[in-house]
């Protein structure tokens, strides 16, 4: 099992990617709602992994270099390198699959867990629960404004 420390270097990584992912979505979204909602999303996962790195600051511990295990496909899923020509809704869709398997992955480490680490891996988990909640909610009003009136 990873400790605390290599868990919240994952998670920096992890945010940092799918930070990366939104910008990337946003240089070609279509429409400036489109491009409010995926600029806010990259700048929440870059606050986000901001906020990791600020605990373990303030703990004392210095997060590795390296990731303990490779979580690029937690929150980077292999669509995610095919951004370029996505629409709003094929993009929004990959990102809710990642924020799934994200909120899922965490749950699972939490379960294995006890302690502070399991306080850590929740609390992320939750996050990523409101991530989903804002991308399905995204999803429903861009396919909306879509629609011919």
């Amino acid at each position: 099992m990873a400790t605390l420390v290599e868990i919240l270097r994952d998670a920096v990584q992890t945010e940092l990617a799918a930070a990366e992912f939104y910008k990337s979505m946003r240089e070609g979204a279509v429409g400036r709602e489109a491009r409010r909602f995926l600029k806010e999303m990259s700048d929440e996962e870059r606050a986000h992994a901001a906020e990791l790195e600020h605990a373990a600051r303030n703990s004392g511990w210095v997060l590795p270099e390296k990731c303990a295990q490779n979580v690029e496909l937690v929150e980077t899923r292999p669509e995610w390198t095919y951004v370029e020509g996505m629409n709003i809704d094929q993009a929004l869709q990959v990102a809710l699959e990642a924020e799934q398997y994200a909120a899922l992955y965490y749950d699972a480490l939490a379960d294995q867990s006890s302690g502070p680490v399991k306080s850590l891996l929740d609390a992320l988990a939750r996050r990523e629960e409101k991530h989903i909640r804002k991308v399905k909610d995204a999803r429903k009003l861009f396919r909306r404004a879509s629609v011919p009136a």
